[in-house]
């Protein structure tokens, strides 16, 4: 049964003691409604976030991947590059976070 206040008044007719109990259950779904649909936001956004960071790590990978393959091509040839003139290095060493995330998933795999 539910109450009115602080409890000091409460229905004692059939019919209100009725509508009390499906007021009150009411209310109590109405809340559950609401909160599973802020939850549910919560928990897609946090699917897009994830999805959108993967996607980064997949990016740098990649651009390391190539990075290395050009290395490789250019010492197969001969050539050599002056000292931090390739702008790949530059770009490595200004993201040390990037790399390290990278570095550690290269690992696990």
């Amino acid at each position: 049964m539910t109450t009115i206040g602080f409890g000091d008044i409460t229905a004692t007719t059939l019919v209100g003691r009725v509508l009390s109990v499906v007021l009150g259950i009411y209310g109590i779904i109405m809340v559950a409604l609401v909160t599973s649909v802020i939850i549910n936001f919560y928990g897609e956004m946090k699917a897009y976030q994830e999805e959108e960071q993967r996607k980064a790590k997949e990016k740098l990978l990649e651009k390391k991947k190539m990075r290395k393959m050009k290395k490789q091509a250019k010492a197969e040839t001969g050539e050599e590059t002056e000292e931090g003139t390739d702008p790949d290095e530059y770009e490595e060493e200004t993201d040390p976070e990037m790399n390290e995330d990278a570095e550690s998933s290269d690992e696990s795999n």
